[in-house]
């Protein structure tokens, strides 16, 4: 008998985001770029550890974690009939529908369905909105989780009282305990506790309880469209179950936020293997595409743009169908969405450069320049005792300098990944030498590093037990009060320069390939192998592909290199919670430092091709 395909809670999060997706996952002729982001999501936002925090709150449950589905599904009904009892990853089934309950604790006919997630929670009032009376939109992903167990558990027991919540991490709690997050361990055999995890020896709890009956009445009382035909809440979850059932494909419904970032796409080498692209199929077959037309620039390439949906209701999908009537040019952000699609159209490889208005923001900095980029992640559970849950953690800065009379200099960094030690303190200690020393002007890429150093005047006005830590306070203070000169170069990039290459993206990822490829004098600079810096030696960083264009220098860092933040924060995560061998510790360190010293050089170079066309 063909085992039933069940509509789970991964399968519902992802029909809710589109149905026409469910016919997709799992099935591996189709490509899915999302395949490995579960595991290093939740090491990067410490789900693992509030996940085995919320089970050391509840001591004496019984964890089916390492059950298969089946057997798990036997063992709770088996531990339901108890007058009480607490389970972690419960197995509750109805007909094709499929759940695992974090935390379910049953006190004679209550059954408590505690959903736990690492996520910061504020207070009452952050889930629905107060002017508005709707679910917040940052809250709705999780909420109709919850939901969705909620109606299963429901459906499975009806003669029981079903309690939801959401078990988060609370932000105004304090550890009262040293070495919390270090408790709870990653290896190969699971999550492990470190020493005494008794709910004594955690001190004060940092994870809370939060009804959120309210806010499921909402979900319940709403409408839910699959095509022409809308449900209700338990039709909804019945209808998409009855199609994951029966493998019939949703039709799609085409919204441009969602088919945009849809991860069921194929690079061009894995097509000519024989795998298929989800996102092609929808086009292909409903609105008639042909396989060229995937090659044209289309209207999902717009950055930053919120007409891409009335664009498409107009029958406006391929740049080329735009004109200078669909933007409103008064408006700088659109008077740039519209040089992008005349970049684009006109396949004009030539970069737009306002040189008059970079000279005069250039006349105003003083030298040497400063170029700085930070590192961070939020760690879930705190380091140390009277932090907060989800604080901030600054680990990394690079630093780069250039002279009045053009010589750069990789003039320090700061790295710290030591398991355990909070490093904020003596990060904002290292980056104020190395900044406090002159008054050039201080330069960043995006707002990042400023709020980064403003989280770190609240932290450290709590920090009774550093002797300095008013002057580090007063210090941040000048920065990010602006009183010393402070530069976003993110800023200078939407007013005065844009190339085609970036696609409508500002993000410096897209920016220094764009800028290497059309600036002569980088290109003449950079080919030799002449650039020095503390993690680099004798590097060329023009080196061309087949084609004959400039490589993306995060290509050349190597194949087990650090590409973006996400992946160095990832990076830290790991080094931190997980066992970690002397060798491969290293070996991220060095991928740090590498990484991050070429966000700072990126910016240098974008600086210095900027120069060069004002300087004519």
């Amino acid at each position: 008998m063909p085992q039933t395909r069940m509509l789970t809670q991964s399968r519902f999060r992802l029909a809710v985001e589109c149905p026409t997706k469910l016919f997709y996952t799992g099935k591996a002729d189709y490509a899915d770029r999302s395949e490995n982001d579960p595991f290093l999501k939740a090491l990067a936002e410490g789900g693992f550890q509030a996940g085995e925090l919320a089970k050391a709150y509840h001591p004496g449950g019984h964890d089916l974690q390492s059950l298969d589905d089946e057997a798990a599904l036997e063992k709770t009904k088996e531990l339901l009939q108890l007058e009480r009892v607490t389970i972690f990853e419960a197995a509750v089934r109805h007909e094709n529908l499929f759940i695992r309950i974090d935390v379910l604790c049953k006190d004679g006919n209550l059954l408590d369905l505690i959903d736990v997630k690492a996520r910061a929670y504020g207070g009452k009032g952050e889930l629905i909105g107060k002017r508005s009376g709707k679910i917040a939109p940052t809250w709705k992903t999780h909420l109709m989780d919850v939901a969705f167990q909620d109606q299963v558990l429901k459906l499975a027991y009806p003669d029981r009282v079903v309690r939801p919540r959401l078990m988060l991490l609370d932000k105004k709690a304090r550890a009262t305990v040293d070495g919390l997050n270090r408790k709870f361990r990653i290896s190969a055999a699971g999550i492990q506790r470190i020493g005494d995890c008794s709910p004594e020896a955690l001190g004060d709890p940092v994870l809370i309880k939060v009804n959120v009956h309210q806010a499921l009445k909402l979900i319940r009382e709403d409408k839910y469209r699959i095509g022409h035909k809308a449900y209700d809440f338990a039709g909804y979850i019945n209808a998409l179950a009855e199609a994951y059932a029966a493998d019939q494909r949703i039709k799609p419904r085409f919204d441009c936020a969602v088919c945009g970032k849809c991860e069921f796409r194929t690079t061009d080498a894995e097509e000519t293997t024989g795998l298929k692209s989800g996102y092609k199929q929808c086009w292909l077959e409903t609105l008639k595409f042909s396989e060229a037309d995937f090659n044209e620039p289309n209207i999902l390439e717009i950055g930053a743009c919120t007409k891409k949906q009335a664009f498409l209701r107009a029958n406006k999908f391929f740049l080329r169908d735009l004109d200078p009537l669909d933007f409103d040019l008064a408006k700088p952000l659109e008077k740039r969405q519209w040089l992008q699609v005349e970049k684009t159209v006109r396949n004009d490889p030539e970069p737009w450069i306002d040189r008059e208005g970079l000279a005069q923001a250039f006349a105003e900095w003083t030298y040497p320049l400063h170029f700085i980029d930070f590192e961070t992640a939020a760690v879930a559970i705190p380091f140390s005792k009277g932090r907060h849950p989800c604080e901030t953690i600054a680990f990394q800065f690079s630093h780069h300098l250039v002279h009045a009379d053009g010589r750069i200099e990789h003039a320090g960094e700061f790295l710290n990944t030591e398991a355990g030690v909070d490093p904020n303190v003596e990060f904002v200690r290292a980056l104020k030498a190395a900044l406090e020393k002159d008054e050039g002007t201080i330069l960043h890429y995006a707002p990042h590093e400023l709020t980064v150093l403003a989280q770190m005047v609240e932290q450290f006005a709590e920090l009774d037990d550093v002797a300095d830590r008013h002057e580090l306070i007063d210090w941040i203070v000048t920065i990010t009060g602006k009183s010393r000169s402070v530069v976003d170069l993110l800023d200078l990039v939407k007013k005065f320069y844009y190339q085609r290459d970036m696609k409508g993206s500002n993000s410096i990822k897209k920016v220094l390939p764009a800028v290497l490829n059309s600036s002569a004098a980088l290109q003449e600079k950079y080919a030799k192998p002449a650039y020095a810096g503390t993690n680099f030696q004798n590097q060329a960083w023009i080196q061309r592909d087949q084609s004959g264009r400039v490589k993306d220098p995060y290509k050349l860092l190597g194949e087990q290199s650090i590409a973006d933040g996400a992946a160095a924060a990832n990076a830290y995560a790991s080094l931190q919670f997980s066992e970690v061998p002397d060798e491969e510790r290293a070996a991220v360190n060095d991928a740090l430092l590498r990484y991050c010293e070429l966000d700072t050089l990126a910016m240098v170079m974008i600086f210095e091709a900027w120069n060069a066309e004002v300087a004519g």
